[in-house]
Formats: C-alpha cells, structure tokens, sequence
C-alpha cells in the first residue's frame, strides 16, 4: 500500500481569552494517513507541544499565533490559529428591544432594534415568528397575516450570548375608520323589555354593514338595563343577547362577538333628548383591538 500523506481536516481553539488562563486546541486529522505521524504545535511563545488535543496557558497579553503541523514519511500539511489574550470584555446582555409600530398592519414595515450592554454583539440572530429570519443588528420586516407573534433576538459574542423574546400584534390592513374603539349606533329597549324594538332595525343594519369593512376586529355587545327595573341583571345580559341574534342573523362571524353588560344606578338614567327611552335602557356595540394571542 502506497503511503499516505496527512491532512488537517479541522482545528479549534478560543479566539480570546483573559491573561495566565488555560486555553485548549484540538485538532482533527485523515484517518488514511500513514503512521507514525508526528503532531507539533507551537504556541509562538517559545513552547511546544504534541498530539490532537493540547492545553496551553498564555502570559503575556495581545495576538499570539498558534501553528499547528502534522508530518510522516510521505509530506506535511499545517494550519495556524489567530488567539488574543487579554482582559476579557464583558459578555453582551440585551438591555432594550424595540419593535416599531406595534401593534402593526398587515404589509407593514416594522423596525427592530436592541441595545447591548457590554461587549458588542459579533453576531445578530432574529426569529420574527411567521418563519422569517435575519441577520442584521436592526432589520425590518413585513407580515402577510394578521395575528400575535413572537420575536426573538439572540446576541452572540466570544465571551457570551444573550436572547429576549417579545410580542407584536399584527392587525388586518382596514381602512382608517375602522381604527379601534369605533362605536356602532346605540339601541335602546322599553322598560323591563329585552325585546328588539322597531326602531332598531336600521340601527343594527348600520352597524352590520360598519363591522363587515372592519372584519375580522372583534365586537364588544354591552347591555345595559337601571337598576329599578325587574331582574336588572339578567335583563341587562338578554338585551346583549338579543342583539348578538341580530348580529349573527345578519351575517356577522359569532367568534367576533363579545357580550357582556352592566347594571346602571337609577339616578343616572336619564331619558335621551329625542327618542324617549331611558339612557340606561340600551345595547352599545363597539369595535374593539384584536386581544393578544387571537
């Protein structure tokens, strides 16, 4: 069989380390080379060493090069690695991440950027939650979906790394009047009456017609009925009741509608100027921001 000459096939080492500190090289050579095989390293400082894994401690601080070279009867190859001794920075700790806008639209451009305390990042690494990734220490990015996503960014130096992870709320690209909180028309009731009244009909139609631009924001149904009037709390959750059925009967998605009500002290329920009904006889709808994680 033919001799085979060595090759260096990888060489690791620190690139920075504090002064009178131990520092470990390995090496990594063809299994095919031919023995015996002679493995020198020299440290640049006077010292020498041998085999694939060495320990060496440095004394004098700044740029040492480390040579590496294996040899047999059939050649050579060598390497060198570049290592800075010295009072170690510290490690990089993200103290801010900044995200801007946030809450976003869809197609939106959005800013990234952290600041770091410490040694500088020689690497930034950013996750932005839809698949996304960058590189850049304060990249932008847009998002084709509506939604709550995480974003992580992870800092990374010789002497550490750091990550943090925040939230953005990405918003579906709607015309501006839909900009939450957007109050729909106020439907009153007749005392002690969770029945619809006649007068309402054109009010909701407004109302269905407002939330069907502004789709998908969610819908806040908010009964109310006075405090005098019979079971006022049960009335005031069957008003809410009922224009949630006309809601849902005309179309609108039952996931967007939130119901809920509230009792309203007697002495605050004064009549309304031209239709009669008493203020706190009533269904109020509203658009409301997507809530974190929908």
């Amino acid at each position: 069989m033919r001799p085979v000459p060595p090759e260096i096939v990888a060489l690791h080492g620190p690139e920075h380390i504090g002064q009178d500190t131990a520092a470990v090289f390995t090496a990594r050579i063809n299994d095919e080379a031919t023995e015996p095989v002679r493995l020198l390293w020299d440290f640049g400082n006077g010292y020498e060493d041998r085999g694939l894994r060495v320990r060496h401690v440095f004394t004098t601080e700044g740029s040492h090069t480390v040579r590496f070279r294996v040899e047999n009867e059939r050649g050579h190859d060598m390497r060198t690695w570049m290592l800075r001794v010295g009072n170690l920075p510290r490690a990089p700790q993200i103290a801010t991440v900044q995200v801007q806008p946030n809450p976003a639209r869809v197609g939106e451009r959005v800013h990234y950027e952290t600041r770091v305390d410490g040694a500088a990042p020689t690497r930034y690494r950013w996750t932005f939650g839809d698949g996304a990734q960058s590189e850049e220490a304060a990249p932008t990015h847009r998002y084709e979906a509506h939604g709550t996503y995480a974003v992580r960014v992870r800092v990374e130096h010789a002497t550490g790394t750091d990550a943090r992870t925040v939230q953005i709320e990405v918003e579906p690209d709607l015309p501006d009047f839909c900009a939450p909180p957007v109050a729909g028309n106020v439907v009153y009731f007749a005392r002690n009456a969770s029945v619809l009244p006649d007068a309402a009909s054109e009010a909701l139609r407004e109302n269905v017609s407002l939330f069907r631009d502004c789709a998908p924001l969610p819908i806040r149904v908010l009964g109310y009925a006075t405090a005098d009037e019979r079971n006022a709390n049960a009335l005031a959750a069957d008003r809410a009741a009922a224009v949630v059925a006309a809601y849902r009967a005309a179309g609108v998605a039952a996931e967007r509608l939130q119901a809920t009500h509230h009792v309203e002290l007697a002495r605050r329920a004064g009549k309304t100027p031209k239709s009669g009904f008493v203020q706190g006889q009533r269904v109020d709808s509203s658009l409301q921001r997507r809530a974190s994680g929908e």
